[in-house]
């Protein structure tokens, strides 16, 4: 997942569950669509790949709404494929604090057991309230932190119950002529089952190719507790509309393992 309002040139920059924000006021809300391509890989068990449509609506710069539509692909050794709906995502997100040096926003993600194929989804619905906050440390850095805990209800009765926690520190800085780098560390803490340690390193590099539309790629790697070793990478595009160009909706979001979970 990611945060709020990155800036125009010159300006400021987003987080990790949203967008960025102009000099004057941090983290602006901002309305945006976005195509956005997620790959994970699963060691010797396949790979799992999801083709997002997000799209967030602002309904002033302090309140926005969210949702997340994939189009799975789940592969495994044996060579079988599943396509098809994926777990729909929905996420209220409101700006508590805002000011030119720091942020905080609050908000909680709605996971829909909405996927058409058991290997496509959690197989639970989820609720996974949010807490995220960054601050200016220089003109072109912010250093931000996310905290998100996930629990499940309804869904498949024969699929495990999910209670899990995201901690998520992050670093966003900007570069000139409209680039930025945007290093990305998270915990996935299972707490009913295994693993029960997850962590996620990503590097995201972006660029704004106007003052609406911004392209990043998230290279990254994850290792958990019993050793596993997998690798994703998302790439995606981002569109604000015309109304919110100035604020730039910024680069996006948790690795989609995080994302699936406990959060972004």
């Amino acid at each position: 997942m990611r945060p709020p309002t990155p800036p125009r040139r010159g300006g400021e920059r987003r987080g990790t569950v949203a967008p960025r924000a102009p000099t004057s006021a941090a983290a602006n809300l901002s309305t945006f669509v976005e195509l956005r391509n997620d790959y994970v890989s699963r060691g010797k068990n396949g790979f799992f790949n999801a083709a997002v449509i997000r799209g967030d609506y602002a309904f002033d710069r302090s309140f926005s709404l969210r949702a997340d539509v994939p189009l799975a692909v789940a592969g495994g050794v044996d060579g079988d494929r599943h396509v098809g709906l994926g777990d729909v995502l929905i996420r209220p997100l409101v700006r508590a604090v805002g000011t030119p040096r720091f942020a905080l926003l609050v908000g909680s993600d709605l996971h829909l057991d909405s996927a058409t194929n058991r290997a496509l989804g959690a197989g639970k619905n989820q609720v996974a309230p949010l807490v995220l906050a960054y601050v200016r440390v220089a003109r072109p850095a912010r250093l931000g932190l996310q905290l998100q805990h996930a629990v499940s209800f309804g869904g498949d009765p024969r699929r495990d119950d999910i209670q899990a926690s995201v901690v998520r520190p992050f670093a966003i800085v900007e570069l000139p002529r409209g680039f930025w780098v945007g290093p990305d560390q998270s915990f996935h803490f299972n707490h009913l089952g295994a693993p029960r340690v997850v962590s996620t390193s990503v590097l995201e590099v972006g660029a704004e190719l106007s003052d609406r539309v911004q392209v990043y790629v998230d290279p990254g790697i994850q290792v958990s507790s019993q050793g596993a070793v997998d690798w994703l990478v998302t790439g995606a595009v981002r569109w604000a509309f015309p109304q919110r160009a100035r604020g730039r909706a910024g680069a996006a979001a948790p690795a989609p393992c995080v994302e699936g979970s406990a959060g972004e």
